[in-house]
């Protein structure tokens, strides 16, 4: 996820309502369970979530001797 901006937590992907979303995490700056996060609905007004739950998490991780 290069070229974000800092502090920007991931992008919101796929469906979502006024009780949940989802979203990629940018791994330089990975949220905590209680943390408070912002997005951008369609309308381009910002909305404020908590991280409840984490429901699949996956990281590279890079050799980087190749």
């Amino acid at each position: 996820m290069e070229g974000l901006p800092e502090g920007v937590v991931g992008l919101v992907f796929g469906p979502s309502s006024n009780t949940e979303f989802s979203f990629t995490v940018n791994p330089d700056n990975i949220p905590k369970f209680g943390e408070y996060v912002m997005a951008e609905n369609r309308d381009g007004e910002d909305v404020l979530g908590i991280v409840k739950e984490i429901v699949n998490f996956n990281k590279l991780i890079m050799d980087e001797s190749h």
